[in-house]
């Protein structure tokens, strides 16, 4: 139960009554679908509030200021022109339905502003005096519709309705026309202006749907309007033109006018929608982080759990480097082992390009490396352990949380898509098909990397500048990282570097090793071989970091 047109009616009598021969001082245009008419001339200065938002399309006189962006949108400015100056002559509510209409006069000419609160297809459109449009909030070509086109240069056209304004109806003519009516959507069908709400109202208040209706109309043709404003377990529910004898929503509170209720409602309401869209973002991003650890959680779990397979590495090699000299080629070879009570052999796979001392200096190096991707596990497991007990504490906490905590969750939590950078040649495009470039800010500076290898390419060669720090895994396939402009390596703080590098080592084939090898040198010095794969460079006077990669 929000804004219709009982509400709608009891804000064009308190605009009549207090705003009728006002000035337009000025129009703003705080969001793409507000608007806020700024009228001077009788008593304090005043604002009303237009909105076509689709989530709570509305009009009423408001107290809350909103910030105005530098620029003001299109049709605010269209709106300066031709209404800056001008005196509201007339405010008209056609047919009972949710459409008003106000007329502006500046000298001999006048033009009218005519705003439908319709949902998605809310709009505020504004007409010369011939009746054409002149623009509108939201064009509508013909491309969108072929009913009712909204753009200007075009005659306006009335929305379909087809129902009889009940203002204009009598209590006889009602019985008449709702003689058969045996229920809410019967209301709604043949009355304008009757949607759910007030039509379950009218079919409580009297003994028959027609009596109910009457007593409604006489309502608002005698202005007896009794603004309220419904709440339920303390958040705000509803709001509308008169008390409801409805179930559920006979404790309202009375509001002062109109514009007062729908001001105070829409405010709670818009506060709770942000909360709301919140926790939804924070629940996502947090779910997400939590099924990162676990994944982490479970990797280092299984380095432990590999240990007997590790060791059988260092086996093979011990057993390879004291076995006499093997022939080259062969992808295997069986060997006596020592530490086996009855020396049973035991097989030992070779790769067949490499030499048989290569072939131990390999075995050597995954066991090295698995033993310190085991020890690693081992300390680093109790502190993943507890950040995923705060993780899920944090996820069932949310409901609770406020704005503040809400927004740095989001914050922690969360890579936002790559904004298009101020200094770059292609700053004016959108990133082609198949490139997805990432972003993270870190103590004020902008670290970017590609997720595939067509959008490693396209960083590398076409986003980045010659003074950027550029880094990559070494030796293995990964992503290409590149921090913004510091003009220089002895420019970029230490910290940057290494958050940099671990972003790299993250996102690299190397990423569950304990230690990566980053190399990082300037964009400058980073090569693209003509005709070479997507992603493949070459690069030079680089520096190389030993990192861990970033959790």
């Amino acid at each position: 139960m929000r804004f219709d047109s009982f509400c709608l009616s009891a804000v064009v009598d308190e605009l009549e009554a207090g705003s009728l021969g006002t000035f337009v001082d000025q129009v703003h245009g705080p969001g793409p679908a507000e608007l806020v008419l700024e009228l001077t001339g009788r008593g304090p200065k005043q604002h009303w509030l237009i909105s076509i938002d689709a989530r709570w399309p509305r009009f009423h006189r408001t107290v809350r200021r909103r910030e105005n962006p530098p620029t003001p949108p299109s049709f605010c400015a269209q709106l300066r022109k031709h209404l800056s100056g001008s005196r509201l002559r007339e405010v008209e509510q056609p047919g009972f339905d949710r459409i008003l209409r106000l007329q502006f006069q500046r000298g001999d000419s006048s033009c009218l502003l005519i705003v439908e609160f319709m949902g998605k297809h809310s709009n505020a459109i504004l007409l010369d005096e011939a009746g054409q449009i002149l623009g509108a909030l939201k064009t509508v070509d013909a491309g969108m519709t072929r009913v009712r086109p909204v753009a200007a240069g075009l005659p306006y056209v009335n929305p379909p309705n087809g129902r009889p304004d009940p203002r204009d109806l009598s209590a006889p003519e009602l019985e008449i026309l709702l003689a058969d009516a045996a229920g809410a959507d019967d209301l709604t069908r043949r009355l304008s202006g009757f949607g759910t709400f007030p039509a379950r109202e009218a079919l409580r208040l009297g003994a028959t749907p027609a009596a109910g209706a009457a007593l409604l109309m006489e309502r608002v043709r005698s202005h007896a309007w009794t603004p309220t404003l419904f709440r339920r377990e303390g958040s705000p529910a509803g709001v509308w033109a008169f008390e409801s004898v409805q179930e559920g929503w006979s404790d309202g509170e009375p509001q002062a006018s109109m514009s007062e209720a729908l001001d105070g409602f829409y405010s709670e309401w818009e506060q709770v929608s942000l909360l709301d869209g919140l926790r939804k973002q924070a629940a996502s991003h947090l779910s997400r982080t939590l099924h990162t650890l676990r994944e982490r959680i479970r990797d280092a779990e299984a380095a432990l759990e590999g240990l007997d397979e590790t060791e059988q590495l260092r086996i093979q090699g011990e057993l390879l480097a004291a076995a006499p000299p093997q022939e080259s080629g062969a992808s295997e070879v069986w060997l006596p082992n020592w530490y086996d009570s009855e020396q049973r052999p035991l097989r030992i796979p070779l790769e067949p390009d490499l030499s048989q001392k290569e072939n131990v200096e390999r075995l050597f190096h995954r066991y090295r490396r698995r033993t310190a991707s085991a020890e690693a596990a081992l300390v680093r497991l109790p502190e993943l352990h507890h950040r995923a007990e705060e993780l899920e504490g944090d996820l069932l906490a949310i409901p609770l949380r406020d704005e503040t905590w809400l927004r740095a969750q989001i914050r922690e939590n969360q890579v936002v898509p790559v904004i298009e950078r101020s200094n770059s040649p292609v700053r004016k495009h959108p990133l082609p098909a198949g490139v997805r470039l990432r972003r993270v800010e870190f103590e004020g500076w902008e670290i970017y990397w590609g997720e595939n290898a067509t959008s490693n390419d396209y960083l590398t060669t076409r986003w980045a500048v010659a003074n950027d720090i550029w880094l990559h895994a070494r030796a293995v396939r990964g992503a290409h990282v590149v921090v913004r402009g510091p003009g220089g390596l002895d420019r970029l703080p230490q910290a940057v570097l290494q958050r940099a590098a671990e972003i790299a080592a993250a996102h690299s084939e190397a990423r569950h090793s304990s230690v990566v090898s980053v190399d990082y040198t300037l964009k400058r010095h980073v090569r693209k071989p003509r005709g070479s794969a997507p992603g493949m460079v070459r690069y030079e006077r680089e520096r190389t970091l030993n990192i861990a990669p970033a959790e």
